[in-house]
């Protein structure tokens, strides 16, 4: 089974829980708790430094507890998104924003799984990601009436209880701004086995870009164990730096051609000190090795992910 077939069934089933916007099927990690209220999570009006917020969500976690909220919001007028920041106070991981299908269901917050994602993504964070600026002329569209859906993965680490409001900020531009509309792809490689009591092992994926286009901004992605990636486009480098797993930011955007048909290749390299291996999964405590990429124009299918698995 594909696993762009496992998110849209993932949406199938989150679409047929409960009876309204605040119960869900907990799902395999769902704790003692079915859902939260999310409250307004569309605000048209500007905060002080601009941005609007475009979706946002509450949870909440028991100690050690690590869990998904789903957050599902209806925008009602069309928009393009030309500054991204997220929301994420103590406790939010990483925060995956996509457009829905149409079959998603209702506006709400609910708790979900990883694989709750729509099939165009348009944002993701990690831990200490710093606002993202698109290039003059770049924007993110969402047509009036489209839903989107963000993907919270929250873990509390403490001893105590944690609840947060996790989201995402927008500033918005007027169509007449935008020359080319943005996408963005998690690339790499879900391919993973880092051996206990290792280090500088290294892990290579790679993804095919079919459709002609432009790359431009990239963040890297990977969990606790992490140290390095390299992102090349043949002999191009547009990525190469140490990794620290609380400074997951976008770099500087830059302008790439690319060719349909290039592959674009991540390495990255961890240090495993426990005497556990440590595979691909979504919990913090396992591993991943993406970069987030950003390119236009937008290829309709593509995948939120293109790996080698």
């Amino acid at each position: 089974m594909t696993r762009r077939l496992v998110l849209l069934l993932s949406l199938a089933a989150l679409a047929g829980c409960g009876d309204d916007d605040t119960t869900a099927d907990s799902g395999s990690d769902s704790g003692s708790d079915t859902g939260v209220d999310a409250g307004p999570i569309w605000d048209d009006s500007e905060d002080d430094e601009g941005f609007v917020t475009l979706v946002a969500g509450d949870w909440e976690l028991g100690p050690g507890e690590e869990a998904y909220y789903c957050v599902q919001q209806t925008i009602p007028r069309e928009v393009h998104i030309a500054e991204f920041k997220a929301i994420a106070p103590a406790g939010t991981h990483h925060t995956v924003l996509t457009m829905a299908p149409p079959f998603s269901g209702p506006d709400g917050s609910t708790r979900c799984d990883a694989n709750a994602l729509g099939p165009t993504m348009i944002y993701g964070s990690g831990v200490g990601t710093t606002p993202l600026v698109l290039p003059d002329g770049v924007a993110a569209k969402v047509e009036e009436g489209r839903q989107v859906l963000v993907n919270l993965h929250v873990f509390n680490t403490s001893r105590e209880p944690l609840s947060g409001r996790s989201g995402v900020k927008v500033k918005l531009i007027d169509a007449s701004e935008v020359t080319h509309e943005a996408q963005v792809v998690l690339m790499g490689t879900e391919d993973l086995a880092i051996p206990a009591r290792s280090s500088d092992h290294v892990h290579e994926g790679a993804c095919e870009i079919e459709v002609p286009g432009t790359l431009f901004a990239i963040m890297p992605h990977m969990h606790q164990l992490g140290t390095y990636m390299r992102v090349t486009l043949g002999d191009t480098v547009l990525h190469d730096a140490p990794f620290t797993f609380d400074e997951q930011r976008y770099g500087e955007t830059f302008s790439q051609p690319v060719a349909g048909g290039e592959r674009l290749n991540v390495r990255c390299t961890y240090d495993n000190p426990t005497d556990a291996p440590v595979g691909y999964g979504d919990s913090s405590l396992e591993e991943m090795c993406y970069a987030l990429v950003y390119r236009f124009p937008p290829s309709d299918p593509f995948d939120v992910v293109c790996a080698d698995d």
